[in-house]
């Protein structure tokens, strides 16, 4: 997870659909039912909502990076979730690629999110990044 967090923690966005400045809500964690999860919040003139994404972590099957740094899923296994304007969670999307951040660092921090998830599943089991 601190691989993870540290992406998150140097992104100014976490996904190019949402507009505004970023700030974290909860970083990343994962569940005790094996959910990985993290919610932003962002902050436009007229508006702040809430963005939640959560997926299986055993299922991730591959770790990339173009702009930004994705966890891939063979499936569409990534749950998008936002606030409405009363605060009320509504689930908007499911797709297959889970953005972590933003990051222009010559590609340090997606190597570094590449072997912690070697190294999960070598302590996990094959499921993961097949």
């Amino acid at each position: 997870m601190l691989s993870l967090n540290e992406v998150l923690n140097k992104s100014d966005q976490i996904h190019w659909a949402y507009n505004g400045k970023m700030s974290i809500d909860t970083s990343f964690y994962i569940s005790q039912s094996g959910m990985l999860s993290v919610t932003v919040i962002y902050k436009t003139d007229s508006d702040t909502y809430k963005v939640r994404m959560a997926a299986p972590v055993n299922k991730i099957q591959n770790v990339i990076q173009d702009e930004y740094i994705i966890l891939v899923y063979p499936q569409n296994d990534v749950s998008v979730f936002e606030t409405d304007r009363t605060g009320q969670w509504i689930k908007v999307s499911e797709r297959n690629l889970f953005h972590i951040g933003r990051v222009s660092d010559k590609g340090l921090l997606f190597k570094k999110v590449q072997q912690a998830f070697t190294n999960f599943k070598k302590e996990n089991g094959t499921n993961l990044i097949n």
